[in-house]
């Protein structure tokens, strides 16, 4: 629970944090700042409940104290690094162009990839009923290889895309205004919709492997 202590807590790991530098440019200093809230407000809450099972209150104060330190400085070197990323750009347009760039390239390699599986997916489909019909185990336990092999790399996809759209937060976030920002918010949506179609993909797989229990 967010209490007087608890934000007390936070806000001193923040100014621990914030003491430790800052960005030459107002810039450097959003990102900076941005990062540096995101984490210390994260680290806190997941150091709490950590605490918490630990050592009750004082668990909590103790916790939230050291993951809003150890998130927000985390959040601090990310948001310089975005920063410094931003820094090599002409102006704001350059880089989001290139945020635009690299977006679209994660997800043209996933949305390829979740059409092949899709392909995949219904000829073990079309295997695995071949296998219930004749109750043939061998062909069964070749299709669940073969499904477990296909959830490894589609999660592995997953993890990748997410990044992505992790990774464009910051340009989300700061591009507002600029002439090439619903470009960026397009691919961005893009990669959230190519996540949605390989989370399904995946649990239809786990579908089609509960099936198989012949």
């Amino acid at each position: 629970m967010l209490t007087p202590a608890f934000l007390r807590t936070v806000s001193a790991a923040l100014v621990i944090v914030f003491g430790t530098g800052c960005a030459a440019t107002q810039d450097g200093r959003l990102a900076q700042a941005q990062g540096t809230g995101i984490g210390a407000v994260l680290g806190a809450g997941a150091g709490a409940l950590l605490g918490a099972a630990a050592g009750g209150r004082n668990g909590v104060l103790t916790g939230a104290l050291i993951g809003a330190a150890v998130g927000g400085a985390g959040g601090f070197a990310y948001g310089t690094h975005i920063a410094k990323r931003k820094s090599e750009y002409s102006s704001r347009e350059a880089w989001l162009d290139a945020c635009i760039s690299q977006a679209h390239r994660v997800n043209s390699n996933a949305y390829s990839y979740s059409r092949s599986l899709e392909g995949r997916i219904a000829r073990l489909e079309s295997r695995a009923r071949a296998a219930r019909a004749s109750k043939n185990r061998a062909a069964a336990r070749a299709v669940k290889s073969e499904i477990a092999a296909l959830q490894s790399q589609a999660r592995q996809q997953v993890q990748t895309v997410s990044k992505e759209i992790g990774d464009q937060q910051p340009a989300v976030s700061q591009g507002r205004g600029a002439g090439n920002y619903r470009s960026l918010k397009t691919e961005v949506n893009s990669l959230q919709e190519t996540k949605g179609t390989l989370g399904r993909q995946i649990n239809r797989l786990a579908g089609l492997e509960n099936q198989l229990d012949v």
